[in-house]
């Protein structure tokens, strides 16, 4: 399944996919795995003027935030917001995989947030075959 393909399919299952709990998370600051994971809160995603969108509401490490990325499949310009600032060095990944007998698709936000390097992954299972 391609990157939009997937956008696509989360966005007409907007109500499966917009539950928190339907999402498992994990950061990495600087490459090092942090101790407790995000815990997601809510998910949305669209296309805003052509272009496609995720966010993602969560807590970690006691306070709320918001990340939210864009990918443009014509032109490759991609875009971060964390807690509403636009973040440096950004790249959005979106892909599937495939674990057992599902199909899961994950969100990755790669950027710098001053002098520290972050990772954020989102998974989710897309489809359950059994």
């Amino acid at each position: 399944m391609n990157p939009l393909a997937m956008l696509q399919l989360l966005n007409m299952r907007l109500p499966d996919f917009s539950d928190g709990a339907k999402w498992q998370a994990s950061h990495k600051r600087d490459g090092v795995e942090t101790g407790v994971r995000p815990v997601v809160s809510a998910f949305a995603c669209g296309i805003e003027s052509g272009v496609p969108w995720a966010r993602f509401r969560f807590t970690e490490d006691g306070g709320n935030h918001e990340l939210r990325g864009t990918v443009s499949f014509t032109n490759g310009a991609e875009s971060i917001t964390f807690d509403s600032a636009e973040v440096a060095q950004d790249d959005v990944v979106l892909q599937t995989h495939s674990r057992g007998l599902k199909l899961r698709g994950s969100i990755e936000f790669d950027f710098h947030l001053g002098a520290v390097h972050h990772e954020y992954r989102f998974d989710t299972t897309l489809i359950k075959l059994l």
